[in-house]
């Protein structure tokens, strides 16, 4: 089953992990807080420690950062 919104996949998640290109890391982390999600958001993206700390404010205590090493298969 797939959701109609962003919104309605969101309310059913407890953890949002975030993988995209870091030129809209920012971008992604905004929609998912403007849609109200209140679980865990993990930021895995390439982004600079001052790009990590705009989005942790945004999420405040439910905001955990992280990596994945290796190229892209």
């Amino acid at each position: 089953m797939r959701p109609e919104t962003l919104e309605a996949g969101l309310s059913k998640a407890e953890v949002v992990t975030s993988f995209y290109i870091p030129e809209f890391a920012l971008d992604v982390g905004q929609m998912v807080y403007d849609s109200g999600f209140d679980g865990v958001f993990c930021d895995a993206n390439a982004i600079a420690p001052s790009t990590a700390r705009i989005q942790a404010n945004r999420f405040e205590a439910t905001h955990e950062e992280g990596c994945i090493v290796g190229p892209p298969a």
